[in-house]
């Protein structure tokens, strides 16, 4: 049945400024990362503006009190916003205040943006604004095929590799939610489809970490479609586990390292080994927010040292931030499974991904990573609401997850 034409122009004008935002986040925003350093960055704050302005047009967001309980009652969030804290705390031993203080500032700047976003979001998103989520990551999937093919210094990790780079890990995060919407509606063509696009743009890429994260994320969606509970439980236990147990590690694997030459793998497993040996009192409370950063600049940290999130978490934050971390980690995937039972295998695969592009030292220290996923989330959140004319599920079903 055609939807009545409106006699409220707040409403239409709102509306068209919400499509307007979404298209702004979700098509425009992956396509320009390829190509543009500060392509994330830039966009994320225009397309969260015109969210914020329409839902202040139209006052069709989700009652300001029901979202507040609605955060405030997730453990993973009270975590996350435990480990923002500590790292505002730990700006008093950091070695540069001024330097770690603009960089924090721009972490919450992000996650400001996104809270921004998510009370700004209608409790019913329209179809026409969610499918711009799978249309986005397959036009920008399209654009670095074919740039990979007619640029070829585009491909090179030496040259303008990294601008694909980044782009190619947007497109590997939007992924998800794009898959697990049009699964929520029944486009199971449609998502071979787009899985087929972004794993040949994945192949194509300048480094192998986005095809493996890309992979991580598949392997995680078939875990958890076949066995909810299961797939849940195993994911979110392996990310935590990793996150707690990182610093013993090199220290695990070391007599395996012969074994494991790839890629300058053991040099990365002696300097962290090394750098973990090197102030292990500093495991507990880290050397300060930033201070990772300024070592790797400085040339101050052990030769070999791994550039990923996992070491970075370490150094800078310590057990404290690690354990706020691994908490997170866990409690958001046991929350996916409670509030986002139609999506739940697009969220762990998107947690999986995101993690194994951490891991992999993606988005180091750079502003757009945080902006890439706080685009994430918005693009679950904006799915999650857009499926009301599903039938809700049964409590004894969500009991089993």
């Amino acid at each position: 049945m055609a939807r009545a034409p409106s006699t409220d122009p707040a409403k239409d004008a709102a509306a068209l400024l919400r499509r307007l935002g979404f298209a702004t986040l979700m098509l425009i925003l992956p396509l320009v990362a390829s190509f543009s350093r500060r392509g994330v960055v830039l966009f994320l704050p225009i397309g969260v503006a015109l969210l914020v302005i329409a839902s202040v047009l139209d006052g069709a967001y989700r009652p300001l009190r029901i979202s507040a309980d609605r955060l405030t009652a997730s453990a993973g969030v009270l975590a996350g916003g435990f480990g923002l804290a500590w790292a505002a705390v730990s700006l008093a031993w950091t070695p540069d205040l001024s330097d770690a203080t603009e960089r924090l500032l721009g972490l919450f700047g992000s996650v400001g943006l996104g809270l921004a976003a998510y009370l700004s979001l209608p409790d019913r998103m329209r179809a026409a604004n969610l499918y711009l989520i799978p249309v986005g990551a397959a036009l920008a999937a399209v654009a670095v095929i074919v740039g990979a093919l007619a640029i070829p210094s585009l491909v090179d990790p030496e040259a303008e590799g990294q601008s694909l780079y980044r782009g190619l890990s947007v497109i590997a995060l939007l992924t998800w939610p794009a898959l697990a919407w049009l699964r929520s509606r029944n486009r199971d063509l449609e998502a071979i489809c787009l899985v087929l696009v972004i794993g040949l743009a994945t192949l194509l890429g300048p480094e192998p970490a986005i095809s493996a994260a890309f992979a991580s994320g598949a392997l995680a969606w078939v875990l958890v479609a076949l066995s909810p509970s299961v797939g849940v439980i195993i994911v979110g236990t392996v990310l935590a586990a990793i996150v707690l147990l990182s610093p013993l590690l090199p220290f695990l694997l070391s007599p395996f390292a012969h074994h494991l030459a790839i890629g300058g793998f053991p040099e990365a497993l002696a300097g962290w080994k090394s750098l973990v040996g090197s102030a292990p009192a500093r495991l507990l409370t880290g050397h300060g927010f930033g201070a990772f950063i300024q070592a790797r600049i400085g040339y101050a940290l052990p030769v070999g040292t791994p550039d990923t999130l996992l070491v970075q978490v370490w150094y800078d934050l310590g057990a404290v931030g690690a354990l706020a971390a691994g908490i997170a980690l866990w409690a958001g995937l046991r929350g996916a499974a409670y509030n986002y039972v139609p999506l739940l295998p697009g969220v762990v695969a998107a947690f999986a991904a995101a993690f194994a592009l951490a891991c992999a030292g993606v988005g180091s220290g750079q502003a757009w990573w945080p902006a890439a996923l706080v685009v994430l989330v918005i693009a679950f959140v904006g799915a999650e609401r857009g499926q009301f004319r599903t039938r809700r599920p049964r409590a004894r079903d969500l009991a089993r997850v």
